[in-house]
């Protein structure tokens, strides 16, 4: 038998860095199942699940990002599948494990984020940082379209303006930035953020993170200095 010569073709990725509530996620969902009416998704599976039972996990495709986080645990991950031809089976790895087969032409991965992390001595209260992958494959210039696309209607629920970054614990500025950071947070973690000065958003354990920076907002450290003088 001759040899084969199989074409595995590059993929590019493009992604975004977010930082989203469940409600900006929630919103952004709902514009993108409208966006694109016959998409498919796939979740992440529930914690817990078995992978080496005799039967494969009880796990359906769903028509609608909304309903996958709107039903059941928030999920931490969901793909989002373009190609309504598209097919996926269970099956089995070489050490008895249960995965799904069969990708899809394009890929569109959300990793979701959006759980609020309460403050010990070991880190502030912070909001988990998500990401949004799409890969293109080389040459395929719908791909890249649809990566323009999806990310022009992210912008309707983030921003990447006016933003400062903390270090923690003292709260000293490490850096702003007025726009285009490569950050982008959501509205409504925004508006999370503003109701404590403290709190942060795209936490680091190299000990830093960000929030947004309202003009005239005193930074937290000065703000404590404030509250100490007038016995707020």
């Amino acid at each position: 038998m001759g040899e084969v010569d199989i074409d595995f073709p590059k993929i590019h990725f493009r992604s975004k860095y977010v930082c989203m509530s469940r409600t900006d996620w929630k919103a952004f969902a709902a514009a993108v199942v409208e966006a694109n009416p016959t998409a498919r998704y796939l979740r992440s599976l529930p914690p817990g699940t078995d992978l080496s039972s005799a039967q494969p996990p009880d796990f359906q495709i769903e028509d609608s990002f909304v309903n996958l986080l709107n039903h059941g645990d928030f999920p931490w991950e969901v793909t989002m599948h373009i190609d309504p031809a598209w097919q996926w089976s269970w099956a089995r790895s070489d050490i008895g494990r249960w995965y799904i087969r069969g990708a899809s032409d394009l890929v569109i991965r959300f990793l979701l984020g959006g759980n609020v992390i309460e403050g010990n001595a070991k880190h502030p209260s912070f909001m988990a940082q998500g990401e949004i992958d799409v890969s293109c494959r080389a040459g395929r210039k719908e791909h890249y379209a649809f990566a323009q696309r999806l990310f022009r209607l992210l912008k309707r629920f983030v921003t990447n303006k006016d933003q400062i970054c903390y270090e923690w614990p003292g709260y000293e500025v490490r850096w702003t930035r007025d726009k285009g950071n490569w950050y982008w947070l959501g509205h409504d973690a925004i508006r999370w953020a503003r109701e404590d000065k403290r709190r942060l958003l795209t936490w680091h354990s190299a000990g830093w993170g960000v929030r947004p920076n309202d003009e005239g907002l005193a930074a937290p450290k000065e703000a404590a200095k404030q509250s100490s003088r007038t016995g707020a």
